[in-house]
C-alpha cells in the first residue's frame, strides 16, 4: 500500500501490470474492498479468474487469559494497562520517547501501568537510554513481548506505529488503539489509519501532532472512552483462511482442466 501515484508509475517501470496479465490467473487481496478499493486504486488488471478481497490476516494462535498475562507482566489488578509497541523498533525512537514525555507530564495521574516493547530491532543504546529514562515511572520496559497478541489482548489500550500486524491484532479482539503513523517515506501508514479511523475503528494522532503533552491527554481520553473501536463487519481477520480456500479451488480448477 502506498499513494495511487507511486504504485502506479512503480508498478509500470518494474512492468507489474504486464506480469499481472501475461502470467496470473486471479488475484487474491488481504483485505476489504468496502474499506480499500485496490482495483480501483491502483488500476489492476482484471485475470480470467478474477480478484478476490479476502478479508485482513492476524494471528489465529491461542490467547492467554488477560489474568495471567498480568501477573506474568507485573501488572496490578486493580489498574489500567497501556501496551506501547513500535513494532520491530528499528524506528520507533520517537513514539517511546514522547510517551515517557507524556508520563512524566501526567505526574500522579498516570494512575495506570504501561508495558513498552522497544522490539528486537531497537538499538542498544536507545535501550538503554530508555531504561534510565523510565526510573520511577509506571513503565515496564522490555525489549520484546514474548505473546503479544495476548498483551494487547489483555491491555486497556495499545499505542503503536501503524503496521499491519499490530492494528490487525488490536481490531481482531476489538481493543483501543491509538495510532501514530511512521513519517515516511512511504504513504502506507498513513493511508491506512485514515481508512480505520474513518470507519470509527482507531485513534489517531500524526507525527506533526506529537507532543509529550498532547499524547499525554490523547492517552487519558482513550482510556475512558467507549465508543471505539466500533463494531464493523466489513472488518474481517479470517483472510489467511480465505485465501487457502480459494487457493485450493484455483488448485481443483487447473488440475480439472488438466484431464478435460
Amino acid at each position: 500500500m502506498d499513494a495511487q501515484e507511486v504504485i502506479r508509475r512503480v508498478w509500470t517501470e518494474d512492468r507489474a501490470y504486464e506480469a499481472i496479465t501475461q502470467y496470473y490467473d486471479g488475484i487474491l487481496i488481504y483485505g476489504k474492498r468496502e474499506i480499500f478499493d485496490t482495483e480501483k486504486t491502483y488500476y489492476l488488471p482484471a485475470p480470467r479468474h478474477g480478484t478476490h478481497y479476502c478479508g485482513y490476516v492476524a494471528s489465529q494462535g491461542p490467547l492467554q487469559s488477560a489474568q495471567k498475562v498480568r501477573q506474568s507482566l507485573g501488572v496490578p489488578s486493580e489498574k489500567k494497562f497501556v501496551v506501547v509497541s513500535a513494532g520491530g523498533g528499528a524506528d520507533g525512537h520517537l513514539v517511546m520517547r514522547t510517551y515517557l514525555k507524556a508520563i512524566r507530564f501526567l505526574g500522579p495521574r498516570a494512575d495506570f501501568m504501561t508495558v513498552m516493547a522497544t522490539g528486537v530491532n531497537a538499538p542498544p543504546d536507545l535501550y538503554e537510554e530508555l531504561a534510565a529514562a523510565t526510573q520511577h515511572l509506571p513503565v515496564r520496559l522490555v525489549q520484546y513481548l514474548d505473546d503479544s497478541l495476548s498483551a494487547i489482548a489483555a491491555s486497556d489500550l495499545t499505542v503503536c506505529m501503524a503496521g499491519y500486524n499490530t492494528l490487525a491484532e488490536a481490531l481482531k479482539w476489538k481493543k483501543k488503539v491509538l495510532a501514530i503513523p511512521r513519517v515516511g517515506p512511504s504513504a502506507e501508514q498513513r493511508l491506512r489509519v485514515g481508512l480505520f479511523k474513518e470507519r470509527g475503528l482507531i485513534d489517531v494522532l500524526y507525527p506533526e501532532e506529537l507532543s509529550g503533552e498532547k499524547l499525554a491527554e490523547r492517552i487519558t481520553k482513550d482510556l475512558e472512552r467507549t465508543d471505539y473501536p466500533a463494531s464493523d463487519q466489513d472488518f474481517d481477520t479470517n483472510g489467511g483462511i480465505e485465501a487457502a480456500g480459494r487457493l485450493a479451488e484455483f488448485i481443483s480448477r487447473k488440475e480439472m482442466a488438466r484431464h478435460a
